[in-house]
């Protein structure tokens, strides 16, 4: 419960760490010398847009624990080479992921906005 107003101040990049870990954790390690991600066996089973999702928060995961310098965003080629997701596949998949709200866009580089943290762990609580 809120005290007083000074309780609703924060920092606007702050992310629950729990909620991060919550969603990352069945999926993805991250490397402690290049905070790179590491995928796990549970990986392998995800759609093409969870996995690029997966990716994603896993990078923001990396900037928040201080691992990764160059930023939460990547570009669809990176998110290609970085996933094993065809290239031809990542760009209209990030566009629509983009569209509905999933990912913010930037320069032509995608990340998962915090806002929407809370509906992508949606997206996997209702994965088998």
């Amino acid at each position: 419960m809120v005290d007083s107003l000074g309780d609703l101040v924060v920092d606007e990049g702050e992310l629950d760490q729990g909620l991060l870990t919550s969603v990352l954790t069945p999926y993805v390690r991250i490397a402690k010398q290049t905070g790179r991600p590491v995928f796990t066996a549970g990986y392998s089973p995800l759609s093409e847009s969870d996995k690029i999702l997966v990716y994603l928060l896993a990078r923001k995961a990396a900037v928040r624990l201080g691992l990764l310098g160059d930023g939460e965003e990547a570009s669809p080629k990176e998110i290609s080479t970085e996933t094993g997701v065809k290239y031809g596949t990542v760009k209209p998949t990030v566009v629509e992921l983009a569209e509905r709200g999933l990912l913010a866009s930037r320069d032509g580089r995608y990340q998962v906005p915090n806002h929407a943290v809370f509906r992508v762990k949606g997206r996997f609580t209702l994965s088998p």
